[in-house]
Parts: structure tokens; C-alpha cells; sequence
């Protein structure tokens, strides 16, 4: 698999919404490039800031 596959398949990774084997092909092709673990450890950190701030205007949502 290429970066470039990789790459494009990083949110549903993160969502754990791909198949058992493409899941599989990724975490292997992670294990081997720094490159694209460090544009997971990016896309994880955003997916993170999104949560939290959506969970924070949640809550201020609530206190009004």
C-alpha cells in the first residue's frame, strides 16, 4: 500500500470504519513509515480538538 493510499484511507482508519484487511494493510504500512504515522498523530489530534470543542459547546449550550 502507498502513502498515498494510506493516506486517504487515515479517517475511516481513525473511525474504525474500514474492513479487517484494509485496517490490517494500513497498520502495516504504519508500522514501516514514519511519514505517514506522523500524518496519523495529526489527524488523530484534529479529530481530538473537534471532539472536545464540540463536546465543550455542549455544555455551554446547556448552561443557558
Amino acid at each position: 500500500m502507498s502513502c498515498n493510499d494510506v493516506q486517504a484511507k487515515l479517517a475511516p482508519y481513525l473511525g474504525e470504519r474500514l474492513p479487517a484487511g484494509a485496517a490490517g494493510a494500513v497498520r502495516a504500512h504504519l508500522a514501516a513509515c514514519a511519514a505517514c504515522r506522523g500524518a496519523l498523530d495529526e489527524q488523530s489530534a484534529l479529530r481530538e480538538a473537534l471532539t472536545r470543542g464540540v463536546t465543550e459547546a455542549s455544555e455551554d449550550a446547556t448552561l443557558e
